[in-house]
């Protein structure tokens, strides 16, 4: 396999992160992984930031964590926005480096989430959504988290560049819009880090799918997706992704 197919036809500086403010203030850029401890023994299921350029100073970041037993901790709100040096997109305590393109990121967190139960998501009580907190007296548990992803598979990448459209049919062209102008990639990871919580400091090994994505997104328009992805112990893999069919 060549280095262009692992990076699924993007170039390497793709991998980074903007340097700075884009002009465009519809522009997005949006990281995220979802972490499963190898063992099953706790999950982060997305842990994501979404950088918008009309609102640069302050990016949005969602971290969940389901730590076993039905425990389950959330957080969702606005943070400063870190500097973007040294390939980094962050806010608040939630960190996303690329140390390698394609090959290696790096993500940490820095907070203390809601906590609550499974059983109170269920009843519609525990929906925490960016500064709007959950439904009833929730404590916050202190909570951090180093972990260094290892890419396993080739990055597949949904291409909505100019280049990319100029190619695709009306229809096809009106699903890329959905999705957003511009480009994703995914890629599976496995990974090996550090877990803080309880006063108890403990490392771990892990895997799952990890998002990069720079594109105009117009939220309001997309009619969702549904897509899984599994990575198995001989290094096979797969992946699916499907969506709403249109009234057309």
């Amino acid at each position: 396999m060549t280095e262009e197919e692992w990076r699924g036809g993007l170039a390497p500086h793709y991998d980074y992160m903007l340097a700075g403010k884009p002009e465009d203030p519809a522009m997005r850029e949006s990281a995220s992984i979802w972490l499963f401890e190898e063992n099953g023994r706790f999950a982060f299921p997305r842990i994501g930031i979404e950088a918008v350029g009309a609102t640069w100073e302050n990016h949005r970041y969602d971290c969940n964590f389901a730590l076993g037993g039905g425990r389950i901790l959330r957080e969702s709100t606005t943070g400063p926005t870190m500097p973007s040096t040294d390939g980094v997109l962050g806010a608040g305590g939630l960190a996303f480096r690329c140390i390698e393109p394609f090959r290696k990121w790096e993500v940490s967190f820095d907070g203390a989430p809601f906590e609550g139960r499974i059983e109170d998501q269920l009843r519609g009580n525990f929906g925490v959504y960016a500064g709007q907190p959950p439904k009833g007296d929730y404590p916050r548990t202190p909570l951090k988290f180093r972990v260094e992803l290892t890419m396993a598979a080739p990055g597949w990448t949904q291409d909505y560049r100019p280049a990319a459209l100029e190619r695709m049919t009306e229809a096809e062209r009106i699903d890329a819009g959905l999705m957003g102008y511009g480009w994703r990639v995914e890629q599976l990871f496995r990974g090996e880090g550090e877990l803080e919580v309880d006063g108890r400091t403990e490392t771990f090994r892990c895997l799952g799918s990890r998002i990069h994505r720079q594109s105009v997104r117009p939220m309001g328009a997309f009619r969702g997706h549904c897509w899984q992805s599994a990575l198995f112990p001989d290094g096979r893999a797969f992946a699916t992704i499907a969506y709403p069919p249109r009234e057309d």
